[in-house]
């Protein structure tokens, strides 16, 4: 009876050693891009829907480890749903690029093929935006990497929604 109290008391402690020793969660948000020249003189507003695959649009920050995997990082997470940060990064970074106001109250619709980094921190993103009325635009972007770490591939991914932006203002 107290041997078997003495192996539940020492699996509890290793239990709870095991939990304790847990690295602690890291959130990282996207930003906007300034353009350059500096932003446009008007108060457009731009409404942007982006749609990302499923593997992408998660909590935790997803890395391409080879052609065909993906490295989970289950504690380097998103603050806010990836899908809607970028819905709403990509239409800030737009309206601050329209200088001619051509996209003023505009909606266009961001579909994502790819929008994921390395493990070295480069980034792809490609996919399609449409425009009204139903103009389709292709794009394929890629950015090196700073390193693999979490704030430098959300700095590099902020970078590349800003690359996008300036195709779409053109």
């Amino acid at each position: 009876m107290i041997r078997s109290r003495i192996l539940v008391a020492v699996a509890l402690a290793g239990l709870l050693a095991a939990c304790g020793s847990s690295p602690e969660n890291r959130y990282f948000m996207l930003s906007v891009s300034q353009p350059a020249g500096g932003p446009a003189n008007n108060s457009a507003y731009v409404h942007v829907t982006a749609r990302l695959p499923g593997v992408l649009n998660r909590q935790q920050m997803v890395v391409r480890s080879g052609p065909e995997s993906v490295q989970i990082r289950e504690f380097d997470r998103w603050a806010e749903p990836l899908e809607d940060m970028v819905s709403r990064i990509l239409a800030e970074d737009v309206a601050l690029r329209d200088r001619a106001g051509k996209l003023a109250n505009a909606r266009l619709a961001v579909v994502f093929d790819q929008f994921i980094a390395g493990e070295g921190g480069s980034v792809r993103l490609s996919g399609r935006w449409m425009s009204e009325p139903d103009q389709e635009h292709n794009f394929d972007l890629s950015l090196p990497g700073e390193g693999g770490d979490g704030p430098r591939i959300a700095r590099t991914m902020s970078a590349s929604l800003g690359r996008l932006a300036d195709e779409i203002a053109r």
